[in-house]
């Protein structure tokens, strides 16, 4: 069975725009220098780019997905699998909030 690349990808990506709007992060291109990832290389798997033949653009670093759940909270199941909220504990923050908000009135 061929893994599911371009969905794990993509998944990637989305993960990148949400830290984006939310100003977690100013672009791919900071994040990759921030964390030491090759600026171009993401830019051409996001965009679809097909390399000459033995260049490996297709795939991301797994340190990247390493970044993304330690220090941004993004979950791992549902990069790799698709499962469950982008967000780690998103259930668990939401209900914190409406506990706060009812505290407060």
């Amino acid at each position: 069975m061929k893994a599911p690349t371009k969905e794990i990808n993509d998944r990637f990506f989305q993960a990148i725009e949400f830290l984006i709007f939310t100003k977690k992060i100013s672009g791919l291109g900071p994040f990759c220098e921030e964390y030491g990832f090759n600026r171009v290389r993401y830019i051409n798997v996001r965009s679809g780019y097909k390399p000459e033949k033995g260049y490996a653009y297709k795939s991301l670093d797994i340190e990247a997905f390493y970044v993304l759940a330690k220090y941004f909270n993004i979950s791992l199941e549902w990069l790799l699998f698709g499962i469950g909220n982008m967000i780690k504990n998103i259930s668990k923050k939401i209900k914190e909030a409406e506990e706060d908000v009812e505290i407060q009135n």
